[in-house]
């Protein structure tokens, strides 16, 4: 989850997660697809429940932080 406080299009989160993607690659030879949501979004998903929260509950493996799970919880 990006933080609060940094914009989609801040050059040094755009970067941390490019070369997170590349790492992954480079490890395992599979592309990453990184699924990124701010703070703000995230209220906004968790009360819409948009389709696609279905195939990240079922196919999304979580690296690091609160677990996938909790984030994607219906309110």
């Amino acid at each position: 989850m990006r933080p609060g406080g940094v914009d989609e299009d801040d050059e040094k989160w755009r970067a941390q997660v490019d070369a997170f993607a590349d790492e992954i690659f480079k490890m395992t030879g599979n592309h990453a697809g990184i699924a990124e949501v701010g703070e703000k979004e995230l209220s906004r998903l968790r009360r819409d429940q948009p389709a696609i929260l279905d195939s990240l509950r079922s196919d999304a493996i979580g690296i690091a932080g609160t677990p996938l799970p909790n984030l994607l919880r219906r309110t």
